[in-house]
C-alpha cells in the first residue's frame, strides 16, 4: 500500500492544480471549490475525467443537478461520465485519482473541517464491490482487539454490519452508532435500530453521514452504508488504517457523537 496520510478537500483541489491527470468519483459533487478546480485544471490542459451519478436515490431533482453540473464541467473540458443509480455499472464510491495518489473519501468531497480523506500511493483508481468494502467493515468490527466500538453510517438497515455490531454489544463490549434517521427505507432503518437496542447498542441520529468504524487502534472509512440493499452490486470503497489515522478518525468520530446528544 505504500505511505498513508490523512488530508482533507483542499488537499485534493490543491493537489488538482498541479496534476497532468485526474478521475473523481462522487455520487453528488457540490463543494464549489473543488468543482472549479476541476474545470481549471482541465482548462491549462490536465487530462480530467469525472464520474457522477445520473439519478441519485432515484431522485429527479438530483439527476437534474447533475446533469447541470456536467454541462457546465464539458464546457471547460472535462470528460464527463453520468453512471446509473443502482446495478453492477453504478458508482456510489468517492475516489480521486491525482497523478499518483488516490483520495478516499467516506462523503462527497465536503469541505467542513471535520472531512476526513485517506490518501495512498495508486497506479490506478481502484474501488470495490459494497459486498467486498462492508466485508473490510465486518473483519475490523469481528474481529479489532478492544472494547469500545464506534461506528457512522448514513443509511442503516438489515445486514452484515447491524449483526456483527449487535453481537459485540451482547458479550458487553461498549457499541455506539450513529445514523441519519431520515435517509434509506424507513421500515428497514426503525426494524434495525430496534434490534440494535435490543442488543445493547447505544444509537444517536445524526446528519453527519461519515461512514467509519473505530475498533481500538484501527479504523475503516469508505464510502459504504451499514445496510444490506446494493450488497454485491455497484462501486464502492474502503480502506483500513491503524496507529496515528486511527486515533484521528476515532477523535472526530468521538466529538460527531458528542454534538448528536
Amino acid at each position: 500500500m505504500g505511505q498513508v496520510t490523512l488530508g482533507t478537500t483542499q488537499t485534493l483541489v490543491d493537489a488538482l492544480g498541479r496534476a497532468r491527470r485526474a478521475e473523481l468519483d462522487a455520487y453528488v459533487l457540490a463543494n464549489r471549490r473543488l468543482i472549479a478546480a476541476l474545470g481549471d485544471a482541465a482548462s491549462r490542459g490536465c487530462d480530467v475525467h469525472v464520474r457522477l451519478c445520473k439519478r441519485p436515490h432515484g431522485d429527479a431533482r438530483l439527476g437534474r443537478t447533475n446533469e447541470a453540473l456536467a454541462r457546465r464541467l464539458r464546457a471547460r473540458g472535462v470528460e464527463v461520465t453520468l453512471a446509473p443509480a443502482y446495478g453492477p455499472h453504478s458508482r456510489h464510491d468517492k475516489v480521486a485519482l491525482v497523478g499518483s495518489r488516490l483520495f478516499i473519501d467516506d462523503r462527497n468531497w465536503r469541505s467542513s473541517p471535520d472531512e476526513t480523506i485517506v490518501i495512498q500511493r495508486a497506479r490506478s483508481l481502484r474501488t470495490q464491490t459494497k459486498a467486498a468494502a462492508l466485508e473490510l467493515e465486518r473483519r475490523l468490527l469481528a474481529g479489532g482487539r478492544g472494547h469500545d466500538v464506534l461506528v457512522s453510517t448514513e443509511t442503516l438497515g438489515p445486514g452484515p454490519i447491524a449483526d456483527v455490531v449487535a453481537a459485540r454489544a451482547r458479550r458487553g463490549d461498549r457499541v455506539r452508532l450513529l445514523y441519519n434517521a431520515a435517509e434509506g427505507n424507513a421500515a428497514a432503518r426503525e426494524t434495525t435500530v430496534r434490534k440494535l437496542r435490543a442488543a445493547g447498542v447505544e444509537l444517536r441520529p445524526s446528519t453527519a453521514n461519515h461512514k467509519v468504524a473505530v475498533v481500538g487502534n484501527r479504523a475503516w472509512l469508505g464510502s459504504a452504508n451499514a445496510t444490506a440493499a446494493g450488497a454485491g452490486a455497484g462501486r464502492e470503497s474502503g480502506v483500513l488504517v491503524g496507529g496515528t489515522l486511527a486515533r484521528t478518525i476515532r477523535e472526530r468520530a468521538e466529538q460527531i457523537w458528542r454534538r448528536a446528544q
